[in-house]
């Protein structure tokens, strides 16, 4: 993540570099890690169409609802107890 931070200039907040948002990250894919950097564009993008000066959870948050149309209490970067969110049931929903 910091690597794609870096060549977007766009510094990410202390608490996205944390294990625990890599762990909800990689849940939020579904474990997949081409689902991973797809999130993770996203929410660069979503930082830059706000005019953030850093890539924040909120930006995630973003970029997560707007892939899969959740509402925040089946948001992994929302909600607190993110292991509760079925990924695979969302993403596979993608599919039809």
């Amino acid at each position: 993540m910091e690597y794609y931070c870096k060549r977007a200039g766009l510094p990410p907040a202390p608490s996205i570099v944390e294990l625990a948002h890599g762990e909800r990250l990689i849940h939020a894919a579904a474990n997949q890690f081409g689902l991973v950097i797809e999130l993770t564009l996203a929410a660069i993008e979503q930082a830059f169409l706000n005019g953030a000066r850093q890539l924040a959870s909120r930006d995630f948050a973003r970029a997560y609802h707007l892939r899969t149309a959740c509402d925040d209490s089946f948001n992994p970067f929302v909600i607190p107890d993110f292991y509760r969110v079925d990924a695979r049931q969302v993403f596979s929903r993608e599919k039809r």
